[in-house]
């Protein structure tokens, strides 16, 4: 697909971590951004941190008429959409059998409704210009699930499904759809996802990458019109053995975390 300016860049979640660097990254490339989060106080203490400062929008992603109006009021401001960066996201560590259907309720509706939420108002208004970019940003747990993270990694799982087919129906409108799959990302992320059990958090000793880095793939997958990128050496060995050597992959996450539990 033919790259386009980019003159207007929507990013959800955008109050920390990926979305707060993709935000710092298009602002540098003189981009016009409007930044979405839940906490409105959070989103603009993010925001001042940005030279010259986005527009915020607080609204939970989750709310369809909430959302609706918000896109509505980003165009007003801004201009039509050109990118959509579809981050905001939630964690959730911890076994199945001691997690409580609320939580996981929580996060398939923040990951899943809520990312396909964004996507479907946004890829409307998209369609009628007969252009713009979807980009999902979803995890390398989106490719092989790990244990303690199954809820999560269903709700990537889901994402990166949604992705792959909306790609295909977008592309008649003129509409490029891509997903970036970052591996474990340093920022606050880890930090407030919820837990259901006291159960050594494993991921700590996996290679890492910062949000920074993750940014500049979310660049990329646009520059180059791509339909995916896997962030850094590490997450892509690790979606490559697991999926054509799913039995490895199995026996390597079993001995991490037999390993991480004697410690």
């Amino acid at each position: 697909m033919k790259k386009q300016p980019i003159t207007t860049v929507l990013i959800t979640g955008g109050s920390s971590g990926i979305g707060l660097a993709t935000a710092r990254l298009f602002t540098r490339e003189g981009v016009r951004i409007a930044m979405l989060a839940r906490d409105g106080k959070k989103l603009q203490e993010a925001a001042s941190q940005l030279d010259p400062v986005p527009l915020t929008f607080p609204v939970d992603v989750r709310d369809t008429e909430a959302l609706a109006l918000t896109v509505e009021n980003v165009v007003q401001s801004l201009g039509p959409v050109d990118v959509a960066i579809v981050n905001a996201g939630i964690g959730l560590y911890g076994p199945v059998t001691q997690t409580s259907w609320s939580d996981m309720k929580e996060v398939l509706r923040v990951n899943v409704e809520g990312a396909i939420l964004t996507a479907a108002i946004i890829a409307r208004r998209m369609a009628a210009r007969g252009k713009g970019s979807i980009v999902f940003v979803s995890s390398i747990l989106g490719k092989r699930a790990i244990p303690n993270s199954a809820v999560y990694s269903a709700s990537k799982h889901a994402l990166q499904g949604f992705a792959d087919a909306f790609r295909l129906e977008m592309e008649p409108h003129g509409i490029h759809v891509a997903a970036v799959l970052p591996p474990r990302t340093d920022t606050p992320f880890h930090d407030r996802m919820m837990k259901s059990a006291d159960v050594p958090a494993s991921r700590v000793n996996v290679p890492s990458v910062s949000a920074d880095v993750v940014a500049e793939a979310v660049l990329r997958v646009l520059m180059r019109g791509k339909r995916e990128i896997v962030v850094s050496v590490p997450g892509k060995l690790f979606t490559f053995f697991g999926y054509h050597f799913p039995h490895l992959g199995d026996l390597l996450l079993r001995q991490h975390y037999r390993k991480s539990n004697a410690e």
